[in-house]
């Protein structure tokens, strides 16, 4: 499980309560996830579309060199690959999807998971802005059970926070679709 980060937050007592888990989590969210993240995706969707690998990979690399914090890193690579292997299962017919796969594979490219989102999400049928709703509703899902083992909080409280986030998601995608 992958906390991004949280419970530095926690143990500087910067988060101490939902309330400052919320702020936290909207910051990340239109600071970090929505510049970084879900641009990459949109871009890895667009290159899917034109069956770029070159300009995947480029992508690829770029989203790596703004995740600073090697907890982010792994993480973002972690998922990335586990969707990747479960892509493969699902649609493994592909090229620029077992081309991609060799790159990461080789080390060439480092398999981030936005990229593999925008790019598998293309090969299933998934809009873009389809896939973006994915990528902030599964880090946010992510970053509150981590929140729900670092800081007093209820599974119920947990789905309220995700649940209120939905005009935001909203907001990111019409913001970064482009």
């Amino acid at each position: 499980n992958f906390s991004h980060g949280l419970e530095s937050f926690v143990e500087m007592e910067i988060v101490k309560n939902v309330d400052n888990l919320v702020v936290l989590l909207n910051d990340i969210l239109t600071h970090q996830i929505a510049p970084a993240d879900c641009v990459a995706l949109a871009n890895a969707y667009r290159a899917a579309e034109q069956s770029d690998l070159n300009t995947l990979l480029l992508i690829d690399e770029m989203l790596f060199t703004m995740k600073l914090p090697s907890e982010i890193r792994e993480g973002s690579l972690k998922t990335g690959k586990r969707l990747l292997s479960n892509l493969l299962l699902m649609i493994s017919d592909r090229i620029i999807l077992n081309d991609f796969n060799e790159m990461v594979r080789a080390g060439v490219s480092p398999g981030n998971y936005a990229i593999v989102l925008g790019l598998g999400g293309y090969l299933l049928g998934i809009s873009c802005p389809e896939a973006m709703m994915i990528e902030l509703y599964s880090f946010c899902i992510s970053f509150v059970g981590a929140a729900m083992r670092l800081i007093k909080m209820d599974h119920y409280t947990a789905i309220k926070i995700v649940n209120g986030l939905q005009p935001l998601f909203i907001d990111i995608i019409k913001k970064y679709i482009s």
